[in-house]
């Protein structure tokens, strides 16, 4: 059981290799950063209808947009960082610095000190109650009540200024995180991005922070504007109202606490879910591409020659950033070629032809006949050389190999050479060199023209092994490997 156990696991292992290697991805991969290339002799062996990826390295795609064959990597255009909206912070420098009331107002909270931090506090110390009872008893101490209620309008004035300047240090804490997401922008812009130091996650913590403290500050406002509302409605402060001055001041406040009102209400606003992820997305999407490689979607090789075209343009035109753009071939252009062509050629062998002249019933001569010198045939020759254009496909080569006279005889010949060949694989070639073979030539038995005696049988000529020069014009199958 033991041993059918280790069989199994090994086979499932030896499947696993076997998968991984049918399903490794071939990779390009061009370094931005130290201008290399590497993977490309990878796809030398690449057959039809495999895939093959393109990585790019050492390019910050922040600022960069990668075609590779035409296609666009996922950033496309330039990313803009909107602020935190607009809140009326003229209105709080305004408020902060308080608000102008008259002598009246002032001079009654020096003559009358409220021992309570709202008007509803104050109702409620004995003092007032003390006043309100006297007055209410028509005794004459309402003088004495009236300074203490209008003691209240520099009060409500010190709280609005208070409120004023404690959204105004929200705004600017606000502010200061727009300017840190800007500065994390500009980190992540450059042409090496540095690692964030504040991440997304972490201005949100801070902007949720700062929002509570609006929300609280928000609901003081509105627990001021409720207290002055209920100090409005007092009996006292009717008649005190009806002073020109006083309902003067008493208006300015209320005027004030809705501004007040409404700025924390914009401020609050302007870090709501909707501006604040239009603040940090961009943020985030730098924060994603940062570092990152671009890797094209899987590529087809349809066979024959194959290209890489790799474009890396600025993300914005008016960047004034370098712009780069190389091509690549592969499989890679072989300098080395061998395998056999196939061709004709002309050489200056030839055979002697002789005719016999009868002389007499039982003499006869001999009579050379006019031949030409030369030959053509057919050649199968073995070639092996190597490029020697870089830019021109030419390339040099030896030759060696059978050939087959066409003549009234076929006779076999054996060739070799130098050649050139013009062609980036298949190839049209060009050779010259020696070639040799059997010829006919005049027997050592007939060596004058004659009378010769009839004899059965005598052969004229006899074959001798010849050789010349040749040239010969063929076609280069490659069957080298890619």
């Amino acid at each position: 059981m033991e041993v059918a156990t280790k069989i199994r696991t090994v086979l499932i292992g030896a499947a696993l290799i076997l998968t991984a290697e049918v399903n490794a991805q071939k990779v390009v991969t061009l370094n931005m950063g130290t201008h290399q290339l590497t993977g490309l002799d990878s796809l030398n062996g690449l057959k039809e209808g495999e895939t093959y990826l393109v990585n790019v390295t050492g390019v910050n795609l922040n600022l960069y947009r990668v075609k590779v064959n035409g296609r666009d990597s996922s950033i496309a255009t330039a990313l803009t960082f909107p602020g935190f909206g607009n809140v009326a912070t003229d209105v709080l420098a305004k408020l902060a610095g308080g608000l102008s009331l008259s002598s009246a107002s002032h001079s009654s909270i020096n003559q009358v000190y409220p021992a309570a931090t709202n008007f509803h506090a104050l109702t409620q110390t004995r003092k007032f109650q003390d006043l309100l009872g006297e007055y209410m008893m028509n005794v004459q101490k309402e003088d004495s009540l009236k300074k203490l209620m209008l003691a209240m309008l520099p009060k409500y004035n010190a709280d609005i200024k208070i409120l004023a300047l404690d959204l105004t240090k929200l705004k600017v804490r606000i502010d200061n995180i727009a300017l840190a997401v800007q500065k994390q922008s500009y980190k992540l812009r450059q042409m090496k991005p540095e690692v964030p130091d504040t991440t997304v996650d972490r201005f949100l913590v801070l902007l949720a922070d700062v929002r509570q403290e609006v929300v609280a500050k928000q609901e003081g406002v509105q627990q001021l504007q409720l207290d002055f509302a209920l100090w409005n409605t007092k009996a006292g402060v009717i008649e005190l109202l009806k002073d020109k001055d006083t309902k003067s001041d008493a208006e300015a406040l209320g005027k004030a606490m809705g501004e007040l009102a409404s700025t924390s209400t914009q401020l609050l606003t302007s870090i709501d879910a909707t501006n604040t992820a239009k603040v940090l997305d961009p943020l985030f999407a730098l924060q994603q591409m940062a570092g990152k490689p671009y890797t094209s979607a899987p590529f087809q090789y349809h066979g024959g020659d194959g290209k890489i075209d790799i474009t890396v343009e600025p993300v914005e035109k008016d960047s004034r950033l370098p712009s780069y753009h190389a091509d690549y071939s592969f499989p890679a252009r072989p300098k080395m070629y061998w395998g056999v062509s196939a061709g004709f050629y002309g050489a200056s062998l030839y055979s002697d032809a002789y005719s016999t002249l009868v002389d007499t019933a039982d003499s006869y001569s001999i009579v050379q006949e006019h031949v030409d010198h030369h030959e053509i045939g057919v050649d199968a020759l073995f070639t092996f050389g190597s490029r020697i254009g870089e830019k021109v496909p030419i390339g040099l080569h030896v030759v060696v190999g059978p050939g087959v006279g066409i003549a009234e005889k076929v006779r076999p010949r054996v060739l070799l050479g130098l050649g050139l060949s013009f062609g980036e694989r298949n190839k049209v070639l060009l050779d010259g060199g020696f070639i040799a073979g059997w010829v006919d030539r005049r027997s050592a038995a007939f060596e004058s023209e004659g009378p010769y005696k009839t004899h059965a049988g005598d052969a004229i000529t006899v074959s001798k092994l010849d050789s010349s020069f040749f040239l010969s014009l063929g076609y280069f199958f490659w069957s080298g490997k890619r």
